[in-house]
């Protein structure tokens, strides 16, 4: 599995996984007004500027998994990931492709029903109730980068300093499976 970041061209190139997903698992909850906005939004040239995206490539090199955010990494605009592929950690790979180059401490989301557990296990709460707005319901998380401000790891210049989760991943999933600085005797 290979994660890049998606540059316009190709951004637009992952709109039909984004729309098959869509339809998939998540248009079912909505009525068709709601679905045509969300169809319309994808496919804005406003909007799609708004985006940075990463995309996850499978071995054939072939699309199956996507996560864009807007507002400087402040907020998940999209996030899907094939259905063949669910459960095969690409969400998790996405999602740490974004932590990597955000260094946002808060991350908000407007999750669908269907996403919610999966937004929770990458350390998202509910921040609201379920809302519904011209026929696109979602729900209301944020993301709180925990910042431990007595890192005991040694490496200050490291962009996950303090952030140990991010850290770990950041220094262990890279290379050579080390534990990190701190955690090495």
């Amino acid at each position: 599995m290979k994660i890049k970041e998606l540059k316009r061209k190709k951004l637009e190139e992952a709109l039909p996984l984004v729309w098959e997903v869509f339809q998939e698992y998540e248009a079912v909850n909505y009525p068709e007004d709601g679905k045509q906005l969300f169809y319309q939004a994808i496919h804005d040239e406003n909007y799609l500027d708004t985006l940075r995206a990463y995309g996850a490539y499978d071995e054939n090199k072939e699309l199956v998994g996507i996560m864009a955010s807007r507002e400087e990494g402040r907020h998940i605009a999209l996030f899907f990931v094939d259905g063949e592929h669910h459960g095969e950690g690409i969400g998790s790979r996405l999602w740490d492709a974004l932590l990597h180059d955000n260094h946002e401490q808060r991350i908000t989301v407007h999750s669908s029903l269907y996403a919610m557990k999966i937004y929770e296990k990458l350390g998202f709460r509910q921040t609201g109730e379920q809302v519904e707005e011209a026929g696109m319901q979602y729900i209301p998380m944020e993301y709180v980068r925990t910042i431990n401000p007595n890192c005991p790891c040694k490496k200050a210049g490291c962009a996950h300093h303090g952030v140990c989760r991010e850290c770990r991943k950041h220094h262990c999933l890279s290379k050579r499976q080390r534990p990190v600085a701190c955690e090495r005797e």
